[in-house]
């Protein structure tokens, strides 16, 4: 009976084992994953998501492992056709910022964690993942630093130390090298093991000059000060030559101005200009035209003619004074009314320039059949003449 119940209690025992240990499928996702064999270095890249490539000698990526819930969230959406460092590495920015990882002063992180081969030149591969990646960010107009960092360890890198028994014995032990930058080992009170320190690259700003308007600038799209701001000073800025939208000019006004206002209009073809004057002051306000018509230089009225913008113009007929209704200002703009009703209008550049902004088809009326001039084209300049 006794040697019954010990074969049933065991059987029990098997079951019991069996049932606990029947599901063998790891519920952890980093346990699925299988280092490549044959890979030279590890990249660990850090946004928020954080993942570790594995690289050839000849900085292929072999593999991508995802070593936070946030890398798992998005490695389905990384496209991995590309398997060069720096394909994947913009893969992954490209996508973690779709997924709104990247947020406002984002960091990135380029760190080498370990080297299988020392033939590897682990700096180089640094730059160029970095490259890359502010390469990516700019196409992208994504915001964020890139810093670097070179703390790999070797398969086999190890410190032997000596340590020195109370008994004068010296015993001999191995010590595993996981010291990182400024980091120590001590063996007792009287054994420290340093390791040399790790090399740390980090991107530095180089700020272009602020302007009025924006801070210094660096192209990762840090930004350092503030806007240098407009100054002002008649009207304009002195460093970048904005106009002031609170300056009011103070001219004297054209109807007290003793001047006239002169300036030339071509027809079409070049062939005719007509020398305006326009008279604002007084009692009597009038406009002529002298009109010149093109001549070759060996012609007789030549000798007499006058050369403007590198062509010979005889001056042989004009209108004569035609009288204008009215000259009114408003602020910086003149209008000027014909008897036609026809309006000129001018704006004020300077003390002694005037610029027309819309004219009627013909102006200068004195009556409805007869004009001084036709069509007065925008942005004609008139400059003020002292009256001889």
């Amino acid at each position: 009976m006794k040697k019954l119940c010990v074969f049933l209690l065991a059987i029990s025992l098997c079951f019991a084992l069996v049932a606990c240990g029947g599901d063998s499928t790891p519920t952890d996702n980093s346990a699925e994953f299988v280092k490549p064999t044959g890979y030279a270095t590890v990249l660990v890249v850090t946004i928020n998501p954080q993942f570790r490539l594995y690289l050839d000698k000849n900085g292929v990526v072999l593999a991508t492992e995802p070593l936070n819930e946030d890398a798992k969230a998005i490695m389905s959406e990384i496209k991995t056709e590309d398997t060069s460092l720096e394909g994947v590495v913009k893969e992954i920015l490209i996508t973690a910022n779709e997924k709104g990882f990247v947020k406002a002063d984002a960091t990135a992180n380029f760190e080498i964690t370990e080297t299988a081969d020392a033939t590897v030149d682990t700096s180089a591969l640094l730059t160029k993942a970095k490259d890359a990646f502010e390469k990516t960010a700019k196409d992208e107009n994504i915001v964020i630093t890139v810093e670097i960092k070179n703390d790999e360890k070797t398969e086999d890198d190890t410190t032997t130390s000596t340590v020195t028994d109370t008994d004068g014995a010296s015993d001999t032990e191995t010590v595993s090298d996981t010291v990182t930058e400024s980091d120590t080992v001590t063996e007792s009170d009287t054994e420290t093991v340093s390791d040399t320190e790790a090399s740390t690259s980090t991107h530095q700003h180089v700020y272009e000059d602020a302007t009025c308007t924006e801070p210094k600038k660096c192209s990762c799209g840090a930004t350092e000060g503030s806007a240098l701001g407009h100054g002002f000073a008649d009207g304009k800025c002195s460093r970048c030559g904005a106009d002031d939208p609170d300056y009011t000019p103070s001219f004297t006004s054209v109807k007290e101005k003793l001047c006239n206002w002169e300036g030339n209009v071509f027809s079409a073809d070049g062939n005719t200009v007509y020398s305006l004057t326009l008279v604002l002051h007084g009692d009597e306000i009038v406009i002529s035209a002298d009109i010149g018509d093109k001549i070759d230089p060996d012609m007789p009225e030549a000798a007499d003619a006058i050369e403007i913008n590198g062509n010979l113009y005889y001056f042989g007929r004009g209108s004569g004074d035609v009288p204008l209704v009215s000259v009114t200002e408003d602020g910086t703009t003149v209008t000027v009314v014909d008897g036609a009703n026809g309006q000129l209008v001018l704006t004020r550049v300077d003390e002694n320039t005037l610029k027309v902004t819309s004219s009627p088809d013909n102006f200068g009326h004195e009556v409805e059949e007869y004009y001084a001039v036709g069509k007065i084209p925008v942005d004609t300049t008139l400059k003020a003449v002292t009256e001889n």
